[in-house]
């Protein structure tokens, strides 16, 4: 991983800002009722609105409302009509170019890829059928509502030569989309919770011969399914212990070198207990009080990220690799599987700078399941 770039909730607008609301607990900013600008509440009595739609987490006018189509190429008739996702993927790829040092103008016309993953994002269709009726589908609406038009848009844009393609895992689909090409890329938007993490992959040989800033190293990645179970998002605690190892393994390493997990994290009681067993059962049997494993996530402080969910907790481990340093969990544990040798910081602690070995959970509720190792 050589470049990152990304739109949270709270207005963090790249990996810095996202860095200083883990730090500082900052779910208060990510969590508030929807702006004017959503459709679904465009109409709605503003007395109404607390009752009926409740809190989430929202992009502000810089996330996807501020777009210079100009920049990038795109007629006013489209960008007028143009899906918010497409806006960010363009803007957020250009960032993460940026970020990785490397200027655009050098991978035109390259074998470069583009791998999306998407999470549910309807409301935009719904909006414009509301202000504008059957008008709203015209010429521009397919390139721009059907998920491929995501990835094609940026392929389209920065001339990339190489496989584009998106894939929707539900919460799984940004560590799904990592299995395929140079520049995978993943973002969600949705009801509940919006948000983008782009990230630039390179050959860790060629990168390190390129002299690349390398963020985060790919070790061992799994993908797999929960399988038959009672109904279709029915959690499968003996499949995520299985892939868990599998990614492990993959990484050449054994559970104890893995001092830090990034949990999925539902939020929901049957999920956490469910993803808690794997990990007591893994990592329980193999660690020193005096060597703990370090477990929180993300969603404490963003909510649900759905299709950028794995992302969002790759891009917060990269920035605990870069500050040696782990940020306070801001929500009270499941204690049940945690003792002496697996704990939830409570406080920013210390990493140290040797053998720096991540894992990072993430399970889609229709039972695509994966699970990545970062070095």
């Amino acid at each position: 991983i050589i470049g990152t770039s990304c739109r949270l909730p709270g207005g963090i607008l790249d990996p810095q800002t996202f860095w200083e609301a883990l730090n500082e607990g900052r779910w208060q900013e990510c969590s508030k009722y929807p702006p004017n600008s959503r459709g679904f509440i465009s109409k709605m009595p503003e007395d109404q609105i607390e009752a009926s739609v409740g809190r989430g987490g929202w992009l502000g006018e810089e996330g996807i409302e501020n777009f210079d189509a100009s920049f990038f190429e795109i007629h006013a008739e489209e960008a007028e009509i143009l899906r918010p996702n497409i806006r960010l993927a363009l803007e957020l790829t250009y960032e993460a170019l940026e970020n990785a040092g490397l200027p655009p103008s050098a991978l035109r016309g390259k074998n470069v890829s583009v791998s999306i993953g998407v999470g549910t994002e309807d409301g935009w269709d719904i909006h414009r059928w509301r202000e504008e009726g059957a008008g709203a589908f015209d010429q521009h609406w397919a390139a721009s509502s059907d998920p491929s038009g995501i990835a094609g848009h940026i392929s389209h844009f920065f001339d990339f030569k190489g496989p584009c393609n998106t894939v929707s895992n539900a919460c799984a689909s940004g560590a799904f989309a990592l299995r395929d090409g140079n520049l995978p890329t993943c973002h969600s938007l949705h009801c509940s919770q919006e948000g983008a993490v782009f990230l630039v992959l390179k050959n860790y040989a060629a990168a390190e011969a390129a002299g690349d800033p390398v963020r985060g190293i790919i070790r061992g990645l799994a993908c797999g399914h929960n399988g038959k179970m009672r109904s279709l998002m029915t959690p499968n605690a003996n499949a995520q212990k299985k892939l868990m190892r599998k990614a492990i393994e993959l990484a050449r390493l054994k559970p104890e070198d893995i001092g830090l997990l990034e949990a999925h994290g539902t939020g929901t009681p049957v999920g956490d207990a469910l993803e808690g067993e794997a990990i007591r059962s893994i990592f329980g049997d193999n660690r020193k009080v005096s060597d703990p494993l370090l477990l929180s996530s993300s969603k404490t402080i963003l909510g649900y990220c759905h299709g950028a969910a794995a992302l969002v907790g790759i891009l917060k481990i990269i920035l605990c690799f870069d500050n040696l340093l782990v940020p306070p969990h801001h929500v009270k544990p499941v204690t049940e599987y945690l003792k002496g040798d697996i704990i939830v910081p409570t406080r920013l602690t210390p990493l140290s700078s040797e053998n720096l070995f991540a894992q990072i959970n993430s399970f889609g509720f229709t039972g695509s399941i994966a699970s990545v190792v970062l070095e």
